[in-house]
Formats: structure tokens, sequence, C-alpha cells
């Protein structure tokens, strides 16, 4: 990933930075998917948050998805 800096969240701060994001409600009710395989997106299974054409993507914990997005970070630049 060009010039993108990962930062790592607590998972007793999980929760308030997907409620801050506006995205606790849709993980917590199921309505999220990995971007990369479509697996729906739990508290137990989240790998990552990523920003994604402007909106927020998730990819869930699989080393195959996580390896996608950052090659997908290569080319997205995270936008």
């Amino acid at each position: 990933m060009k010039d993108n800096h990962l930062q790592a969240v607590h998972d007793d701060d999980l929760i308030a930075l997907l409620s801050s994001l506006g995205v606790y409600d849709k993980v917590r009710d199921g309505q999220c998917a990995c971007s990369f395989c479509k697996k729906g997106i739990t508290l137990e299974n989240l790998g990552a948050i990523i920003p994604m054409n402007g909106e927020i993507a998730f990819s869930c914990d699989s080393h195959v998805c996580l390896n996608s997005m950052v090659e997908a970070g290569d080319t997205n630049d995270g936008k």
C-alpha cells in the first residue's frame, strides 16, 4: 500500500470505533460483507476496516482477503 498507514485498534475499542464511523449497528445486525469474499462481517471475524471509493469497507480475517486488501491498496490508494 503506497503511503498508507496501518492503524491498529484494540478489541476493547472496536465497538466505539465502529460506532464513531456509523457502522456498528450494520455490523452487529449482519448487514456488512467482506469486500473480497462477500462473507458476512461480524465482530468476531472483522479483519480490517478500509476506505474504498469514498465508503467504509471491510475485510474479513481470512489471509486471502487481507492479502487482496493490500494488493487493492496498491492500486486504490485509499480512494
